[in-house]
């Protein structure tokens, strides 16, 4: 079938092979499309195809999700201060990716992450196209919903396009003979396309349809979501050059006129699912078990998941709390090491205000050696939002544990609209500090005695900043971050803000005056999990009586415990402090990834690098 046919191609599109001969076979006649296309279970099986891309190697499964968000203010790659030399995923992580860059980035067999990108939006091109030829849809009609399911998701992968990569080619129709090498275009281009396939994708999905029972499909809700997120990303700081790719500019953005619009656009469609479908936020914790659980019923906070099966994708095997084995093959709940290659800053963990739940839901100081949990130190907070023993299946055995990464939740839904609301009046309004206000009482159970937050509700730029620091609190690790402080163009400074808290941390001085130098510890009677004593300010009181002691309780040195190879501080400026989080001179001069060299090189000459990306 001719749709068959250009599956196999999309994998060459713009990728490492030419496909000008796979294009002169020829293909089967158009009647086959429009028997695929004339047919709503037969569509669906072709819409069923751009999900299964989203699954493929280095794809979302894992190079997508896993590798792109950090380093952050607030989350680093577990090695980055050992990052220096290397040109894989931590040479990523600490700002000196190259276009030369391992870890799969270059693979010559058509694998790449771009080449995987670029065959998810061929599928959809050939679907959407197929659709609106022979599928007659209708708001009424399945091939409507299977049109707006289509266009959503090209929507969401062109979004991460222009995450990591800005510029890119804007592909919106199936590759022919004659548009098989395009070069780059605007990204707002691309955005003010996307944003009007998502409003058409509404009007063939409307709340009033029946929706899908599942979050791993794409709802009214997930349409209107993802529409308000593009359109901040939109209105937001992009990372420009000049036409030769050489001369980088930090501090673009869309006119003002323009940027009200899409401000516009992101409260707009944020009210209206605040207003059509409302949704509890529940336990905090409990959102995280629900995904380690593979819980995908609908209705819940969580909004849209990654389609992964069951033995598909490596979220908590790269981003899980960490688990690995000395003595033993294996436990309950994992054969294999749980990598935990994301770690939380170990200032952002004394910043959590006491009472806040998400803390230790977030991060953990410790992790699971032959199933028992083990202190870690002051420089290896692990994140701890996905962690095996929350797996339903108990059991991981290969590195695909079928976790789905989850898209989007309705808290960011609330903290969207109120910072739409607060740009777009000037002002934070009673409504906008609301939404806020909800995502705090969740995180300290209602409990007011906790909740006088400290940020200026009463300024435009204060109620801004205690949104950025509440996106950190509520979505550390979730793959947000990095694009939140893009998007602001807060990327380095709120990086350096952080290593200035490092320090204070470790000279126990300014904000983190009061946290104790000591930590103790003691297995609790399951001698399995710890018990831990001074990781909470006031927590100074040394538990070292001799009833401690028969208790079982250890001491720690915690803030100025050394490195035993080279006798630094854990927390040493040079050592630590200033590799940690990027390892180049500017991180907003270094923001996206650059086409790497493998898909240059066969693109014809139509694609070109940022200059300061072919070397570091």
């Amino acid at each position: 079938m001719k749709n068959l046919f250009y599956i196999l191609v999309a994998g060459l599109l713009l990728l490492n092979t030419s496909c000008d001969d796979y294009l002169d076979s020829g293909a089967s006649s158009s009647k086959s499309d429009e028997e695929l296309y004339s047919d709503p279970n037969l569509t669906e099986g072709a819409v069923m195809g751009i999900y299964n891309l989203m699954t493929e190697n280095r794809s979302y499964r894992n190079r997508m999700i896993c590798y792109m968000g950090v380093n952050t203010d607030i989350e680093t790659h577990s090695n980055s201060k050992d990052a220096a030399g290397k040109t894989d995923r931590t040479a990523l992580a600490t700002y000196q990716q190259t276009s030369s860059m391992t870890d799969g980035f270059n693979d010559s067999n058509s694998s790449d992450p771009w080449s995987r990108m670029y065959a998810i939006v061929e599928q959809a091109n050939l679907v959407i196209k197929g659709i609106q030829d022979f599928g007659n849809p209708t708001k009424e009609n399945q091939m409507g919903t299977l049109l707006a399911e289509a266009l959503t998701l090209r929507a969401m992968v062109y979004n991460d396009l222009i995450k990591y990569w800005g510029d890119v080619p804007a592909r919106f129709e199936p590759v022919s003979a004659d548009n098989v090498y395009m070069k780059k275009s605007d990204r707002n281009s691309i955005y003010n396309r996307i944003l009007d396939d998502l409003k058409t994708a509404e009007e063939f999905l409307p709340y009033s349809k029946t929706q899908y029972s599942n979050t791993q499909r794409v709802s009214t809700t997930f349409i209107k979501g993802l529409r308000a997120r593009i359109a901040l990303m939109a209105a937001g700081y992009q990372m420009k050059v000049s036409e030769d790719y050489q001369t980088i500019n930090t501090h673009y953005r869309v006119d003002a006129a323009r940027r009200t619009e899409l401000y516009t656009i992101a409260r707009d469609e944020c009210k209206d699912i605040i207003a059509q479908d409302p949704r509890t936020l529940g336990n905090y914790e409990d959102v995280f078990k629900r995904i380690c659980e593979r819980n995908f019923a609908s209705g819940s906070e969580i909004i849209f998941q990654m389609p992964f099966s069951s033995s598909r994708g490596e979220y908590v095997s790269y981003l899980g709390l960490r688990r690995e084995y000395e003595k033993l093959s294996g436990d309950k709940y994992s054969s294999i090491t749980v990598k935990g290659e994301i770690s939380v800053v170990p200032s952002f963990f004394y910043d959590f205000q006491t009472g806040d739940t998400r803390r230790d839901v977030t991060a953990a100081p410790y992790k699971w050696v032959d199933d028992v949990q083990t202190l870690t130190s002051v420089n290896k907070f692990y994140l701890a939002k996905f962690r095996a023993e929350w797996m339903k299946d108990n059991f991981l055995s290969s590195n695909d544990d079928g976790i789905a990464h989850c898209v989007l939740r309705y808290a960011d839904i609330l903290l969207m609209a109120a910072e739409a609301i607060n740009e777009l009046e000037s002002a934070p309004t009673t409504e906008a500090i609301g939404y806020l206000e909800a995502i705090r009482k969740r995180a300290f159970s209602d409990n007011e005695a906790h909740m006088n937050y400290c940020g200026d509700y009463t300024t435009k730029e204060g109620f801004l900043n205690a949104i950025v620091n509440e996106r950190a609190f509520e979505f550390c690790g979730e793959n947000i971050r990095k694009w939140d402080l893009m998007r602001w163009g807060a990327l380095k400074s709120k990086m350096d803000e952080a290593k200035a808290n490092l320090s204070d941390l470790r000279e126990q001085s300014g904000a983190y005056s009061g946290v104790p130098a000591d930590v103790y510890y003691k297995l609790n009677a399951d001698n399995q999990t710890l018990e831990i004593w001074g990781l909470n300010r006031g927590e100074d009181t040394p538990r070292n009586t001799d009833e401690d002691k028969a208790e079982g309780w250890k001491k720690k040195s915690w803030l100025t415990a050394t490195d035993s190879s080279t006798g630094k501080l854990l927390l040493d400026e040079d050592a630590y402090v200033n590799k940690a989080l990027y390892q180049c001179e500017d991180p907003d001069e270094r923001q996206l990834l650059p086409i790497m060299d493998v898909v240059i090189s066969n693109s014809q000459g139509a694609l070109s690098n940022y200059g300061y990306l072919s070397a570091y």
